[in-house]
């Protein structure tokens, strides 16, 4: 019996594709190809024997046909679900899509996000500033607060978007006035390095793709500022002056009443400043550089009438402030302007800034008194007030409004 010779090319039709046979020389040597396609990939096996490479060419079009027969047997449900992968993959690869989650999420471990949080702090307070330690706990809170039992990986970017776009103040005196941009910036910061905390040091987010966090919206910063006239700021310190003197309002509410209206300083360094560091009669008023925001110290001019004021508060020692100046404000602000007035959020520091721009003209100058760059202060504060009112706003004292 004669023995036809195999031909090739060689191909085999199977309901999946083409196995195709190719036979080619090497060199000296001669080889013959197995060749077909899965889910979009090739594949290619060599083979010397030729009698081999075609039965391993049956063989993988026998496997073909199989996958067919167990396309076949797949359920509605499985097969609605399998047409959903595709479209959502514009075309590409289904196998390379479950590889890829596959890879992605394998060992990542299921946190919460206060665990997150609690983590990111932990580093954090290895060698960060208490400064930023402090404002990073307090942002944490709002965080937790709206997302703390929840999953990170669970969370998705358009809740962290509409959260920061909703987000309102926290604190006891404020609460439920909107952020502002700033604050919503600072908090979108927070939470991008909370995520990438949880991403690459704890293993809660896949590591070879984008988390939630990234490229987080930038949100526009209102600047706008609240400025008291001189007119207001007299019957402000004059309701505080009557009520400290029936005893209603502590002495220590006036005198730091005072001191940021004539010096802005911040709430944060006046709950810090000693009274040792009023130095009246040096007319300065020492900041220490480890009690201010900027870690740089400054001295605050003490005017004329702010040291009338301190006059009437007859305390030389110990912290200014003895409890929240917070918890007296909008009854002082309704008080003195009316029962329909806000005490304005940090009115009295845009006060000062605003009249002593007013007053010298000279931003390195404020920029020194007040702790904000140069570029803030003529950004914002050169339009909020004239000369003229700058002089009757220093010159408040306790005969002028009495």
């Amino acid at each position: 019996m004669k023995i036809e010779p195999l031909s090739f090319p060689r191909v085999i039709k199977t309901a999946l594709g083409a196995v195709r046979v190719y036979r080619g020389q090497n060199g000296e040597k001669i080889e013959h190809v197995v060749h077909w396609s899965i889910a979009g990939r090739r594949k290619r096996e060599k083979f010397a024997d030729a009698g081999r490479a075609v039965a391993r060419a049956e063989e993988v079009a026998a496997d073909l046909n199989k996958g067919r027969l167990e396309r076949a047997s797949m359920s509605p449900a499985d097969i609605a679900e399998f047409r959903a992968a595709k479209v959502l993959l514009a075309g590409g690869s289904l196998l390379k899509a479950a590889e890829f989650f596959v890879e992605s999420n394998a060992g990542v471990s299921q946190k919460t996000v206060k665990e997150a949080c609690d983590h990111h702090y932990s580093e954090l307070s290895i060698g960060g500033s208490d400064r930023h330690k402090t404002s990073t706990k307090s942002k944490h809170l709002f965080i937790t607060q709206e997302f703390g039992d929840r999953t990170i990986s669970s969370i998705t970017r358009d809740e962290i978007v509409s959260f920061l776009k909703t987000a309102c103040c926290r604190p006891k005196h404020f609460r439920g006035r909107a952020l502002s941009g700033k604050s919503r910036n600072n908090l979108a910061n927070t939470f991008t390095a909370v995520w990438n905390h949880a991403q690459a040091r704890m293993g809660a987010l896949p590591k070879n793709i984008p988390h939630a966090a990234m490229e987080l919206p930038t949100f526009e910063e209102n600047q706008e500022k609240s400025v008291y006239t001189p007119d207001e700021l007299g019957k402000l310190l004059e309701y505080t002056r009557l009520k400290t003197l029936s005893g209603e309002i502590p002495k220590w509410v006036l005198a730091a009443l005072a001191i940021k209206a004539f010096t802005g300083i911040r709430t944060a360094e006046l709950e810090r400043l000693q009274w040792e560091d009023v130095r009246v009669e040096s007319q300065s008023i020492l900041l220490h550089r480890g009690l201010t925001k900027t870690k740089e110290g400054r001295r605050l001019p003490i005017r004329p009438a702010l040291a009338e004021w301190l006059a009437l508060c007859s305390k030389t020692s110990g912290r200014i402030t003895e409890g929240s100046f917070f918890d007296y404000t909008q009854t002082i602000a309704t008080g003195a302007l009316g029962g329909d007035a806000k005490w304005g959020h940090n009115a009295l520091r845009h006060s000062f800034i605003s009249y002593a721009m007013a007053e010298c003209g000279n931003a390195a100058l404020v920029s020194d008194q007040s702790g904000n760059s140069i570029r803030m202060i003529k950004a914002v504060y050169q339009t909020l007030a004239v000369p003229e009112d700058a002089c009757k706003y220093f010159n408040t004292n306790p005969k002028g409004v009495a």
